[in-house]
């Protein structure tokens, strides 16, 4: 099976084979990625091999550190692993972020074309949406979604959390920096980040797109071949 996932600063996809029960192999292709050292993290990704399928799109957390990987294949490796393990035929998340950092925003998500969640922020706080009124998009919040809502549910959710987590990137012109390091303070966030590894990170240049007015331009990257599950 195939997943991918794409915005404005990056697309990534995921190759998953696995025997109805476990993982057999999994391989990643960066697409497009802000920093040079981001495709090397598709190593990482083979040590979820071997691991259960599960409905949780977290469980890939208990096999591996998600501080050794690429945040964005480790998240949709997740979404693939419980992709599989409901062995649907297709999922299409389509999340859009409205609003400047640190400001009311508005976060929404359309799960395979219909509208399914609305969330105003003010900051990292989310308001006005049952059950999620009053909820922080940090520390807890996905553990406290899988404990309190359905499977389904507690996983749009998750994508929409990410999605509005690194939904800043957008105002950020990145072409301007040359290292991870002028962006953010190195502190192993991710493989890029770790220590070591950020010091001989060379940003791509041209990676980052706007998708504002053209978000149909997306699914134009789209794989010709879908893999069944």
């Amino acid at each position: 099976m195939v997943g991918e996932l794409a915005d404005d600063a990056q697309h990534f996809r995921v190759r998953l084979r696995h025997d109805g029960t476990r993982v057999t192999s999994l391989d990643g292709e960066a697409v497009r990625h802000p920093w040079s050292t981001c495709a090397e993290a598709r190593e990482p990704l083979r040590e979820l091999e071997g691991m259960r399928l599960s409905r949780r799109c977290t469980a890939v957390g208990d096999v591996s550190n998600a501080r050794h990987h690429c945040t964005h294949w480790f998240d949709l490796a997740g979404l693939a692993v419980a992709h599989a393990a409901a062995a649907r035929a297709s999922r299409e998340y389509r999340c859009a972020v409205w609003g400047p950092p640190g400001q009311s925003s508005t976060a929404t998500l359309e799960r395979d074309g219909e509208p399914l969640l609305v969330w105003r922020l003010e900051g990292m706080t989310i308001r006005g949406a049952a059950p999620f009124d009053g909820r922080t998009l940090k520390d807890a919040f996905q553990a406290w979604a899988e404990a309190e809502l359905d499977p389904d549910l507690a996983e749009a959710a998750i994508v929409l959390r990410r999605a509005a987590y690194i939904s800043p990137v957008r105002f950020f012109d990145l072409d301007g920096y040359e290292r991870p390091g002028d962006v953010t303070p190195i502190g192993g966030q991710c493989f890029t980040y770790t220590d070591g590894v950020a010091q001989r990170a060379q940003r791509q240049r041209g990676s980052k797109r706007d998708y504002t007015h053209r978000p149909e331009a997306l699914l134009a990257e789209a794989p010709h071949e879908r893999e069944p599950a």
